[in-house]
């Protein structure tokens, strides 16, 4: 995300490249920078149930939401057995018990470009916190939003979502994946070719 910096300027969304989010998604995002207020930043905001793969574990950013703004985002593996969602923070803070309609993050995120600011400033702390374990540690742009939060600098308006995360986290995935993309192309949300 830092390498755009140069190319970027005021409002902006990011998404990982990995994932299908669903066409609402974009509906939240654009609605959010039409309405925004200064000085805040968006969270799409999934329910937990919606984004669960069926062949394991995935990594969710477990939120807490107040007066409809981020409170606490928690980077966790989520899982589901049993009817039973859990969630084992990446801090190694003790896991716990969510419910299906918890929000969570799946890096929907809506930024202005001072972002970036705070984007540098941490990267450079994590890199000097971590020196000794660089090949190991991922520097998460959840992580980062939050340490702001905690710090009182920044607003992330929570916009919850409808719409249902589909992805390819083990390649079990895959055949669901690609039956869920067919059946919104027959029931026309999307063309066949999307560049016709």
């Amino acid at each position: 995300m830092l390498c755009t910096r140069p190319h970027v300027k005021g409002d902006f969304a990011i998404i990982n490249a990995d994932d299908f989010y669903g066409k609402e998604t974009y509906k939240d995002i654009s609605g959010f920078f039409i309405d925004r207020k200064k000085d805040e930043y968006l969270l799409v905001g999934y329910k937990v149930n919606n984004t669960l793969s069926e062949n394991g574990s995935t990594k969710r950013g477990v939120c807490q939401v107040k007066d409809g703004y981020l409170e606490k985002l928690i980077e966790s593996v989520v899982e589901k057995q049993g009817g039973i969602i859990t969630a084992k923070p990446l801090s190694g803070i003790p896991e716990f018990r969510i419910e299906e309609d918890n929000l969570v993050a799946m890096n929907v995120f809506g930024f202005t470009d001072d972002f970036y600011e705070y984007l540098e400033e941490g990267f450079k702390n994590f890199l000097n916190r971590n020196k000794n374990n660089l090949e190991k540690c991922e520097y998460l742009i959840a992580d980062i939003v939050y340490e702001y939060i905690q710090k009182n600098a920044i607003k992330v308006k929570v916009v919850p979502t409808v719409a249902e995360w589909e992805g390819i986290t083990y390649k079990e995935d895959k055949e669901k994946l690609i039956n869920a993309i067919n059946l919104l192309i027959d029931n026309g949300t999307y063309p066949s070719n999307l560049w016709e």
